[in-house]
């Protein structure tokens, strides 16, 4: 997949140009509620909802610049009139940035899972929100997110304290998995379309293609549908606005 293959299918990612939401949509339902605590904890949760669109659009920027990395390593391939040594040089550029996607990726995908979790709390303390909420829809989109992401809990830890893990011969043994061959750490690396990473004896793998990109706008769409009443109001997830990245 190419970056334009990638901006044809709507994911146009253009700078200065964020999605907005109107957050004077939401006031006349704020201010229907009776105490001014509901009236806060729901502002947080709205806060929360939106922002799970915000997370899309990060992930979306992760997968663009994985495709770039990929098209302009083949046009390198193809080019000529470079040195070897120039070649080297900007194969290992590419490198660092596809690991940095994927590194974004990978925290992108823990902060969606944290904010769908606040989501999920806030309920507890917006009783109106939580009568007209359809439980089965949040709890099928975080089923979704830990049957896509598997380990995406360990992100946050596997991307932000990689330098720990190489403190001892302990620590990368407890960081590895096993496999046949005994302890594999991974501290973090492009293997094909996907960000892979080892901590505490579980492994990280994070999808960098339009396939996961879909799955994750999908598990965001449902927990949408789970909140009826804020449909109209919420962000569209359907990518055919202009994302500022």
């Amino acid at each position: 997949m190419t970056t334009d293959d990638l901006w044809s299918r709507g994911y146009n990612l253009l700078p200065n140009s964020p999605v907005k939401v109107d957050g004077s949509l939401f006031q006349p339902f704020i201010d229907s509620l009776e105490s001014d605590d509901e009236q806060y904890h729901s502002m947080v949760l709205i806060m929360n909802l939106v922002q799970l669109n915000g997370f899309v659009n990060d992930y979306t920027a992760a997968v663009a610049l994985h495709a770039f990395v990929i098209e302009t390593r083949n046009r390198l391939l193809d080019a000529r009139g470079l040195d070897l040594s120039m070649i080297h040089r900007k194969q290992e550029g590419l490198r660092l940035w596809d690991e940095m996607a994927g590194r974004d990726a990978a925290m992108t995908v823990f902060h969606f899972g944290k904010t769908l979790h606040n989501v999920r709390t806030s309920l507890r303390r917006t009783p109106t929100i939580k009568d007209k909420v359809n439980d089965d829809d949040l709890r099928n989109a975080r089923r979704e997110l830990e049957r896509q992401f598997r380990h995406y809990e360990i992100a946050r830890d596997a991307v932000g304290h990689r330098a720990e893990s190489l403190e001892s011969v302990e620590k990368i043994k407890r960081d590895s998995v096993r496999d046949s061959s005994g302890h594999r750490y991974q501290m973090g690396y492009i293997e094909g379309d996907n960000y892979v990473a080892t901590y505490k004896g579980q492994k990280l793998s994070v999808g960098l293609d339009e396939k996961t990109l879909r799955a994750l706008t999908q598990i965001a769409r449902q927990v949408y549908s789970a909140f009826p009443a804020f449909i109209p109001m919420l962000p569209k997830l359907d990518h055919n606005s202009d994302i500022n990245i």
